[in-house]
């Protein structure tokens, strides 16, 4: 885990924290009004050696940085919170590029939002509709995959461990929606049977 080196989280000119990387590597993260920095730093921690990511955007840093997790957090603090277990600088820059990657924070939320929906109510006519728990894939919001990129990338921006467990669960259920004739084709055998 980072070990905390310098910080400062007040003032008008801007905030900082130096962290300390397993690797021995340490980093500078610096938010002004100006943007988002994150330093390497060089020279036993001293000078900015290179920029390994910016933001002029502190609303992008906060979409990428900011979850139920750390929404009472300043920003300084989440930032601190999700980069505190890299190892080194790489793991850094793959945490950022895979939190910032494909689908924006949003449209993962709202993609798993409407599929958790939909998970409810078919979980509720399995009964009477789904008796196969298979399901026509037309009746999703979004394409298949598109729905399983989203939950990786939940899954990933996570540090909950229940919800980790839930969104895996959605995860498996999705495997339940299939070719639409096959699953209707199925689900209507089964219901012939059950009506006996």
């Amino acid at each position: 885990m980072a070990k905390i080196i310098t910080y400062k989280n007040e003032g008008a000119r801007g905030v900082f924290c130096q962290l300390q990387l397993d690797s021995g590597e340490r980093i500078l993260i610096s938010i002004a009004q100006s943007g988002v920095k994150i330093f390497k730093l060089g020279f036993m921690g001293v000078f900015p050696m290179k920029t390994i990511w910016e933001s002029s955007s502190v609303e992008k840093m906060v979409k990428i940085f900011v979850n139920s997790q750390t929404q009472d957090m300043s920003p300084l603090d989440a930032v601190i919170k999700k980069l505190e277990n890299c190892k080194n600088i790489e793991q850094i820059l793959e945490k950022i590029n895979q939190i910032s990657a494909d689908e924006s924070l949003q449209n993962i939320e709202t993609i798993v939002h409407e599929y958790g929906i939909l998970q409810q109510k078919v979980a509720q006519e399995i009964k009477s509709m789904y008796p196969a728990a298979v399901f026509p894939k037309s009746i999703l919001p979004y394409p298949k995959e598109r729905i399983r990129k989203a939950l990786e990338n939940a899954i990933y921006l996570t540090d909950d461990n229940q919800m980790i467990e839930n969104l895996k669960g959605c995860m498996a259920f999705l495997e339940g929606f299939i070719d639409d004739e096959e699953a209707n084709k199925k689900n209507a055998s089964l219901l012939k049977i059950l009506k006996k």
